[in-house]
């Protein structure tokens, strides 16, 4: 359950290092992949979108297009500003792992679970800590990004289109469905 991060030094001093993610976000009809940048040390893509100040993120050095259109050309932008509320979920790409903090690392058991989204549906593992009853939780309409590991992503329109995916980020608050088997 972790995200592919690098980290690249937009400075010459240590204090102005930025983390750099290489993400792909999915909203109803276009995808944006790019580069997700934050001050500091590399973080998962789950901890950046469950923790933005703004209603948006920038992604830098952005590629647009409809993931379901087999030709269609991806417009470059040097910025794009994506509102949250549009995310369906989002896939790192590209860079070394984050290790966690073996401080701050909480034992879960992993479920195998559906969640359906407008136009998509996702199956993989959700993480629950041990004791919760992953069939009482309520994650649905939750304003919480989820990892889902060893994921699957299927189009509802277009059933061909599959994604093996090691981790998908969902936005809880656009799943219409979440069903634990």
């Amino acid at each position: 359950m972790s995200d592919q991060v690098t980290v690249q030094d937009t400075a010459s001093s240590a204090d102005r290092a930025q983390a750099v993610l290489n993400v792909e976000l999915m909203m109803d009809h276009y995808r944006v992949g790019g580069e997700l940048r934050s001050p500091g040390v590399p973080r998962r893509l789950v901890d950046i979108l469950n923790s933005a100040d703004l209603p948006f993120i920038v992604v830098h050095d952005a590629a647009l297009d409809d993931p379901l259109i087999d030709d269609d050309e991806p417009r470059r932008f040097n910025l794009v500003q994506v509102h949250l509320d549009t995310l369906l979920f989002g896939i790192p790409r590209a860079g070394t792992q984050v290790q966690p903090d073996p401080f701050e690392i909480i034992e879960k058991n992993p479920v195998r679970t559906t969640i359906a989204m407008r136009g998509f549906q996702i199956v993989g593992n959700v993480y629950f800590t041990q004791g919760l009853d992953p069939t009482s939780s309520q994650l649905l309409g939750s304003k919480y990004f989820v990892p889902v590991t060893d994921a699957c992503v299927t189009s509802a329109v277009r059933p061909d289109c599959v994604w093996q995916e090691q981790v998908v980020v969902v936005n809880m608050a656009r799943a219409l469905l979440f069903a634990p088997h």
